[in-house]
């Protein structure tokens, strides 16, 4: 009896333990992503989407701030990005939750900016390209693409001036759900194709 009663005990410490450990929604400063408007936090960011995916998916939350992004970044299947924005925003720099997005200038072929895997969601923030000055337009990548899996979200966010804004035709992106994003793409707007299971765009 006594033997069974330490094993029940046992067995609910463990589950208490487990779900503290799990953070809901996963801070990204807690990995060193910095929105100082210097610091290149692809690394770090990337590192913090993977632990969120890895503790069983959930969200990882981005503070105020102006965050550098140099290189491209993959949401991995059942996690959420997001900022601070409840809703699209005109653009004020330095306001909010922005990423500056600097890959792949010169060329619209390569990885996009951002890949959203299966139900994977990207919501509340700022995208900017800082070397896009109007000047002479210059093609970059897809800013947002689906990887191939269904159930993508973008929601309330502010594209200020992508060359090519979301791709939801490159690869299959069934029951996409794009609502309330506003934004200046500079050639192609969103592109759907290969959608064989309802897709929904508004606002």
């Amino acid at each position: 009896m006594v033997r069974k009663e330490i094993v029940v005990e046992l067995s609910v410490f463990f589950l208490i333990f487990a779900s503290a450990s799990a953070e809901f929604p996963l801070d990204a400063g807690r990995f060193g992503v910095a929105g100082d408007g210097k610091t290149d936090i692809t690394a770090s960011l990337q590192q913090a989407l993977n632990a969120c995916k890895d503790q069983g998916g959930g969200g990882v939350q981005l503070a105020q701030g102006t965050f550098i992004v140099r290189g491209h970044l993959l949401i991995p299947d059942n996690v959420t990005l997001a900022g601070v924005f409840t809703a699209p925003t005109a653009w004020t720099e330095g306001k909010g939750t922005s990423l500056y997005a600097y890959e792949g200038h010169g060329s619209e072929e390569g990885t996009p900016f951002i890949t959203l895997g299966a139900n994977a969601v990207l919501k509340g923030l700022t995208i900017y390209y800082p070397e896009q000055t109007g000047d002479t337009v210059v093609p970059y990548p897809w800013c947002i693409a689906g990887g191939g899996g269904d159930n993508v979200t973008v929601q309330d966010c502010l594209l200020v001036n992508p060359y090519q804004a979301i791709d939801l035709g490159t690869r299959p992106s069934g029951r996409h759900f794009i609502s309330r994003v506003y934004g200046c793409p500079l050639r192609k707007g969103i592109f759907v194709d290969q959608c064989y299971v309802v897709g929904r765009i508004e606002n």
